[in-house]
């Protein structure tokens, strides 16, 4: 097995600790490598940066088992992708009942880049075996506040939904790796904390409700009505003819039976539309 990004807690050493055969690919490594090099569980280290102590600095100068590779390594979808069984551990600041995730601000105030999170993320995803995880504590100062939440602002959205597999608190695992926008709610729901679970509930009870309510409105909203010659209706285009041999489209965003069925969105499907909306204009 692979993990990317170790420099983690007394229990995640402890628990490593009496394995054999494990690599490290982590764009950073602190001191809490240095007992699972002595365990004589590791045999390869890449990472990019080390950052510790004195001991620290000796042991990446004389281990031969630790190498050093520039980020264009240590976070190329393409290498990770190619490694099997890549578990790729991260963490965010906070997470929504979509699946979004939030590594960057806290309280409206940034105080985090978004790093190599995402790569890592996907790289896990296309990894044979891979698990891309997101461990995070449930909630924070003593409880009063839940780490999971009811929607994030788009501001604050670090990590699209359809990037996110697992997600690891001291309550359990969430796997939303193919539910529903329901079931994905309700696994992260139960790996809140248990003082904040009934408000998550209702929160997205009231959340789906207006969705419902709203799903009229939107239909009607995105189909266009020009005083043209209307050639055809598709899904996302309506198509109008303004001259013998020139059409007009026009884009809309109404929402597909993928949409609707799918548990995830189609990657790249606005900028396919796009790019075929161009080709027909040129």
């Amino acid at each position: 097995g692979l993990i990317h990004r170790f420099h983690g807690t007394d229990p995640a050493r402890a628990a490593l600790e009496g394995m054999r055969g494990l690599k490290i690919f982590s764009g950073m490594v602190t001191d809490p490598l240095l007992p699972v090099l002595d365990s004589g569980a590791l045999t390869e280290v890449v990472t990019g940066l080390a950052a510790g102590s004195r001991a620290l600095y000796d042991r990446c100068g004389s281990d031969s088992r630790i190498r050093f590779e520039p980020s264009n390594v240590t976070h190329d979808i393409r290498v990770l992708a190619e490694i099997p069984r890549l578990a790729a551990v991260n963490s965010a600041i906070e997470i929504d009942l979509f699946g979004q995730a939030n590594a960057e601000f806290q309280d409206g105030r940034q105080i985090s880049g978004v790093g190599g999170l995402t790569d890592l993320l996907r790289g896990a995803r296309l990894s044979k075996g891979g698990l891309p995880i997101l461990a995070l504590p449930a909630s924070a100062r003593r409880g009063e506040i839940s780490r999971i939440v009811p929607r994030l602002p788009p501001t604050a959205v670090s990590v699209p939904r359809a990037d996110v597999g697992l997600v690891i608190t001291e309550h359990g695992v969430a796997d939303l790796r193919g539910p529903t926008l329901d079931g994905r709610a309700e696994a992260l729901i139960g790996v809140a904390d248990p003082a904040h679970r009934d408000g998550l509930a209702d929160s997205w009870a009231a959340s789906r409700s207006s969705r419902e309510t709203g799903s009229a409105t939107m239909t009607l909203l995105t189909r266009s009505d020009l005083p043209l010659d209307l050639v055809g209706r598709g899904k996302v285009r309506d198509i109008y003819a303004i001259g013998e041999y020139r059409l007009l489209l026009i884009a809309t965003d109404r929402v597909s039976a993928f949409d609707v069925v799918m548990a995830e969105p189609v990657p790249m499907k606005g900028a396919v539309l796009t790019q075929l909306s161009a080709w027909w204009f040129r």
